[in-house]
């Protein structure tokens, strides 16, 4: 339980959990996690079950969370032992505010996982419901599953196959008058006789057929949102290591097709598509503890490319996007726990206009392991239990163009520092700063674009007690 007692813009946080473990079964786990910042309070329950580790073979688990928001709740000015008590009350949903956003979802997933051969399948439902504000619910409803083969060469290499089939539908429907969840959970039961073609479209025949021949259209008419997205895919995973040519034969391939039917009012678009993924990773290379170590400046890394391509076609106004996005990540790990982590991204899209955005960062981590903190010898028990500093240094820069709309364009640049003292068992004090500069387009009266340039400062102190 964590709240403040500021004047303008008060806060509060509490979080409770129950696990429950039975021996060859598996575990269950009870959450309700509440958070406050000024008037507005969201309120979340979860439950989750997973199958005990004891089976090796079966995967049956599933999780339920539901959210409500609300935006009028005053914190009672109280002190904070009777504040804690009192936020008990708020392990069930507030039902008695107008301003509300209500929202769940469950996922089920079964599956089993013996070599060479074996299955999964998951099961989600969802919805969020603003009847305070605009008197509907948004619902959907996914099914997706597959077979999986696998198999281990001699040389322990260890490769996985797995073709995937799945279906999506989604809509928005008249709920004026919910008030509680129990609402929403009807209007959702209702809307779930409302998707025919989620049930009766032919299986991989629907990403070819002729869209004047799905039930889609019809089932749809007088709704302001709906959509359907039946795909196929394969992926394709091989366990990778410390040689060369994990850098660039790929340990995960995906190629995915799929077909999104959607409707807004009276508006019907038909959108096909392809999407390409590759990537490959590689650990522990260069250093001196590597497998090929040629520098001493540090002992590992690990090494991440990541290439994806899609292009989708829309009808009927015959408009095709392409997007080309590459990442890398690379961790460098040394002595003393020191960590240098590199990221960068590139991404191209090209519609009726070109657009890119490049973004990178940097980051040094160290720690230091104090002989006293401050000075005062009372703080000496806590250098007992191995209190450190943990020291963070970074550095992002982002640049995003757009032909089509020039004033978009942004260029940003922000440093960073983090010093926090964790004390395990105990708690930490974080001190943080980060200074950034920008520069982005801005248009004056006379419809002049001129070049504005920004400047931003952030720091704070954060501290966490644990007890």
């Amino acid at each position: 339980y964590r709240r403040t007692y500021d004047s303008l813009a008060p806060s509060m946080a509490r979080a409770n959990s129950v696990r429950l473990r039975r021996a060859g079964l598996g575990s269950l786990l009870l959450e309700n996690d509440v958070v406050l910042v000024s008037e507005r309070l969201d309120q979340a329950w979860g439950l989750t079950d997973n199958t005990s580790e004891e089976l090796v073979s079966w995967i049956v688990d599933g999780n339920l969370r539901l959210r409500n928001r609300t935006t009028e709740y005053k914190l009672p000015d109280t002190d904070y032992f009777s504040s804690w008590v009192d936020a008990y009350e708020l392990l069930l949903p507030r039902t008695d505010r107008d301003a509300a956003l209500r929202s769940g979802d469950i996922q089920r997933r079964f599956g089993y996982r013996p070599d060479p051969l074996g299955f999964d399948a998951v099961l989600e439902g969802g919805y969020e419901n603003s009847s305070v504000t605009d008197g509907r619910q948004r619902t959907t409803l996914l099914l997706r599953g597959g077979p999986a083969f696998s198999f281990e060469t001699a040389q322990g290499t260890r490769y996985t196959i797995s073709p995937r089939y799945g279906r999506t539908a989604a809509g928005s429907y008249s709920a004026p008058d919910n008030r509680e969840f129990a609402d929403d959970f009807s209007v959702y039961g209702d809307s779930l006789g409302e998707i025919p073609y989620f049930y009766s479209s032919v299986p991989f025949y629907e990403l070819l057929q002729d869209r004047d021949a799905f039930e889609f259209a019809e089932a749809t008419e007088g709704l302001p949102f709906a959509r359907y997205r039946p795909e196929i895919g394969i992926q394709f995973e091989r366990s990778f290591g410390s040689r060369l040519r994990d850098l660039y034969v790929p340990s995960n391939a995906a190629l995915t097709i799929d077909r999104e039917l959607l409707r807004r009012d009276d508006s019907l678009t038909d959108t096909q598509g392809m999407t390409l993924s590759l990537e490959a990773v590689a650990l522990n290379l260069f250093g001196s503890l590597g497998a090929y170590p040629v520098t001493q400046r540090y002992e590992s890394d690990e090494i991440s490319n990541k290439a994806e391509y899609s292009i989708r076609n829309r009808e009927p106004d015959s408009a095709t996007l392409q997007q080309i996005r590459l990442e890398n990540t690379t961790r460098f790990f040394a002595s003393g726990q020191r960590t240098l982590s590199l990221d960068s991204l590139v991404q191209f899209k090209l519609e009726d206009y070109f657009s890119r955005e490049i973004a990178g960062r940097a980051r040094y981590e160290w720690r230091i392991y104090p002989d006293s903190l401050f000075g005062i010898r009372r703080f000496d028990s806590l250098i007992e239990r191995g209190a450190f500093i943990r020291n963070t240094e970074r550095v992002t820069l982002s640049e995003r163009r757009n032909d089509e709309r020039p004033e978009r364009d942004l260029l940003t640049v922000v440093f960073g520092h983090e010093s926090k003292l964790e004390i395990p068992d105990r708690g930490a004090v974080r001190l943080y700063l980060d200074l950034g500069f920008g520069r982005e387009p801005f248009e004056v009266e006379n419809g002049d674009v001129v070049n504005q340039t920004l400047l931003g400062v952030q720091g704070g102190i954060e501290a966490v007690i644990e007890y």
